[in-house]
């Protein structure tokens, strides 16, 4: 276990666990231990009937940059080492109570995905939302292909998913 993921029950909000990334150093990228510690804490929560609801954050200016490649190259090359990324992509699809997440700043990849599977997502001003599957050659993961388009429609998901752009950044409205 480490400090990467932190699990925090606010005394503020009884009934919430927050499962929150803390690699700021290395901007949230997700490793396999920080995927298995995550598929753990939302059976837990899951499982939990104090508990409510869950939130998905990371710190401030980063919610995750996505996979740590040179952890994932690891994982491909060892069958059987994606059982933490697996478990975690199985417990966020199957989590029966409501899920948030909190976004500030970047989200890549596997960080823009998982909110796919949020009931609802709060960002600020200054989150970006990136998939750059298209740029590494890989597929969407995580259901983003079938949930992207539901969310977003089809063009907007295509030209997340398929082109990589970035969601647009949206500027605060000037008063008048």
């Amino acid at each position: 276990m480490t400090d990467n993921i932190l699990i925090e029950r606010p005394e503020a909000h009884p009934g919430v666990t927050v499962i929150r990334m803390n690699r700021l150093d290395k901007k949230n990228a997700i490793t396999r231990d920080m995927y298995g510690q995550m598929a753990l804490a939302l059976a837990e929560a899951d499982a939990d009937d104090a508990i409510r609801a869950v939130v998905l954050s990371g710190g401030p200016g980063c919610f995750s940059s996505g996979n740590d490649l040179a952890d994932f190259i690891q994982i491909a090359a060892a069958e059987g080492e994606a059982k933490n990324v697996i478990a975690f992509l199985h417990e966020l699809a199957r989590f029966t109570k409501p899920l948030l997440s909190a976004v500030d700043g970047i989200a890549i990849g596997v960080g823009v995905t998982m909110h796919m599977h949020c009931d609802l997502t709060f960002a600020s001003t200054r989150t970006v939302f990136k998939t750059p599957f298209t740029d590494l050659a890989v597929v969407p993961e995580a259901g983003s292909s079938l949930l992207g388009p539901c969310i977003m429609g089809y063009q907007r998901a295509f030209a997340m998913l398929a082109m990589g752009r970035a969601s647009p950044r949206r500027r605060p409205a000037k008063p008048v």
